[in-house]
């Protein structure tokens, strides 16, 4: 993208004074074919060099959405040293037990489906920027705790410290991404915003992994665990320079009736049995599962991550050899939505459904590649390849919800299709872990998983034949309101 100069303004000025009379001299034949060549031609490349420079214009002008930048940039950073580290951490205290990483796993997945809501009503109820630094400032102090478990050789200490960091981040995740609005009010800036923090995540990830990898190598595991600790107080420090309040909760009378304590839970069962109801009679309910096809396919890569890293005996080699498989990863889910995006329209819904089916494909393939690969590198390439497709699903899968759920129970059918990838993905992990250590190999693994990518590709390309889900003509835009956006990352898959 360059920046346009005043000779290419000038031209774009001519070619819309032409079109302008055009019209004029023409009132009756109305609006000019735009796809013809010239002028049009002119003025969409003019047009897509300023969206460039928009981006530019939001980091400049909107402060406080710069000092938010900075801050999900140190969250991100200190979650790439974590992972690397806690991964390390149990292969020192458990040597060569794909069940102690399984383990691992769910224990990140698991307080998601448990404390998200929480942290959606802790979002609602209180300023959100005072609420990320309060939990920045815990963050920084708890993964300190990982440090004094490794020291205690205690895996079970381990685990309790990264159940304890999971839940406070499953409580952080809906306070960070609801504050977005609120900072980036205005639509177009929301979604260059959320543009902008997932091609930031996708990078840090992707030169972050190899980066961890080498630090746990070079100055230990330890090291990586304060680093992570040190990200959440820039974080917390750097959140604390914004200006203004972000408290959306409304201010009035207490209720005081006898029965107000039992009314959140008449509130939560009423909720709960609306959503059912709705998924179950809406023609694309079926959707909130698609997420889930994606999270079981892909639920055994950390398992098997961890033993294609492994080198017996060489915690070091191991640790480099995690962080470039970890950097693979973080290629792959940058690629996987850019790349979608050319071949896919907001405005009909079954491209997206469709790109997604493409994409289990394209797992399918990954994880074939990398049960026939030998070599490390190999495997890294057909990892990039995977996670090219599981990054597509993580994104459009929610894409998909987002344009085509009504406004009321979006949040409640949302939460669904999280839970639900999570559970997917904890169970999958564990079983992995399970089958390894009971004498099944990486390859056999990857082969399952390949099949499983098979045989949800198969049934949601039937699904998409028979007019199912986003491909139901009955669909119209009285059901499929345009959402804006928030999903702010894709997650580390």
């Amino acid at each position: 993208f360059v920046r346009p100069d005043r000779n290419s303004m000038a031209r774009l000025r001519i070619g819309w004074n032409r079109t302008n009379a055009a019209a004029a001299a023409n009132p009756n034949e109305g609006a000019p074919d735009v796809t013809k060549p010239g002028d049009n031609s002119e003025r969409c490349a003019f047009v897509h060099s300023l969206a460039f420079w928009e981006y530019i214009r939001l980091l400049r002008v909107n402060r406080d959405y710069r000092l938010y930048l900075c801050s999900h940039i140190c969250q991100f950073v200190g979650g790439s040293f974590a992972h690397i580290a806690n991964i390390l951490a149990v292969e020192r205290l458990n040597p060569g037990s794909s069940t102690s990483i399984a383990t691992l796993v769910a224990i990140k997945m698991l307080p998601t489906i448990f404390f998200s809501s929480f942290g959606g009503i802790i979002a609602d109820s209180f300023d959100r920027r005072r609420t990320m630094i309060m939990f920045d400032s815990i963050g920084a102090v708890t993964v300190l705790f990982n440090i004094v478990a490794l020291h205690a050789k205690s895996i079970t200490a381990l685990y309790s410290v990264s159940l304890l960091r999971a839940c406070l981040s499953s409580i952080y995740h809906p306070v960070t991404t609801a504050i977005v609005p609120l900072i980036v009010p205005e639509s177009e800036d929301l979604k260059r915003a959320v543009t902008l923090n997932s091609l930031v995540w996708s990078s840090v990830i992707a030169l972050g992994g190899i980066t961890a990898g080498y630090a746990g190598a070079l100055i230990g595991i330890e090291a990586c665990f304060a680093i992570d600790s040190v990200a959440y107080l820039i974080s917390a420090i750097v959140m604390s320079l914004a200006k203004g309040s972000y408290n959306v909760a409304a201010k009035g009378p207490s209720d005081n009736q006898p029965d107000s304590l039992m009314k959140p839970i008449v509130t939560f069962f009423q909720m709960t049995r609306e959503l059912i109801i709705y998924i179950w009679t809406c023609s694309f309910g079926v959707l909130v599962f698609l997420k889930m096809s994606g999270s079981i396919t892909w639920g055994s890569a950390d398992v098997l991550n961890v033993s294609f890293s492994r080198i017996e005996g060489d915690e070091a080699a191991s640790s480099k050899r995690l962080g470039m498989i970890t950097s693979a990863v973080g290629f792959g889910c940058m690629l996987g939505p850019i790349v979608s995006n050319f071949f896919t329209d907001i405005n009909k819904p079954k491209t997206i459904q469709l790109a997604c089916i493409v994409a289990l494909a394209i797992m399918m393939i990954g994880w074939i590649g990398i049960s026939m690969m030998h070599t490390f590198y190999g495997r890294c390439f057909f990892t990039s390849v995977r996670t090219f497709g599981s990054a597509i699903i993580w994104v459009n899968s929610t894409l998909l919800l987002q344009k085509l759920t009504s406004e009321e129970i979006l949040g409640r059918v949302l939460a669904m299709e999280n839970i639900l990838s999570h559970v997917g993905e904890a169970i999958v992990a564990l079983i992995a872990g399970h089958l390894e250590d009971n004498y099944y190999t990486n390859e056999e693994i990857a082969k399952g998983a390949a099949i499983a990518g098979g045989t949800f590709c198969v049934m949601w390309l039937i699904n998409f034949m028979y007019e199912g889900g986003a491909a139901n003509k009955n669909l119209n835009k009285s059901e499929s309101p345009e959402p804006i956006s928030n999903n702010l990352h894709v997650e580390f898959k």
